[in-house]
């Protein structure tokens, strides 16, 4: 009896760019921001200053906007939507902790 083989070719990826969401925070209210945690975690936990307040266990200070915004450096208010998040606490933020001092 022969062995018969069907190849099938499933796509991974599309070779046209993928448009990513984007949302400006600075338009945003706090129940909006907040209400993004339930709807669209990515786009959520995608706000620098969230982000940033997650991996050093602090609270979110939703009252002020600008310090999410910035919370990366940036000055723009238009976060895009990460398609991926990592829990892995970066090295600097670490140390800084531990040593308790500001690099």
């Amino acid at each position: 009896m022969r062995d018969q083989h069907q190849t099938i070719l499933v796509p991974t990826f599309s070779s046209e760019p993928r448009k990513t969401k984007q949302i400006d925070v600075s338009k945003l209210t706090e129940g909006d921001i907040q209400s993004l945690q339930k709807d669209d975690p990515f786009m959520y936990y995608s706000i620098p200053g969230i982000s940033e307040a997650e991996l050093l266990r602090e609270t979110v200070d939703y009252s002020n906007l600008s310090s999410l915004i910035q919370g990366d450096g940036s000055c723009s208010g238009v976060v895009s939507r990460r398609s991926r998040l990592s829990t892995e606490c970066d090295y600097a933020v670490l140390f800084k902790d531990l040593m308790g001092c500001a690099w």
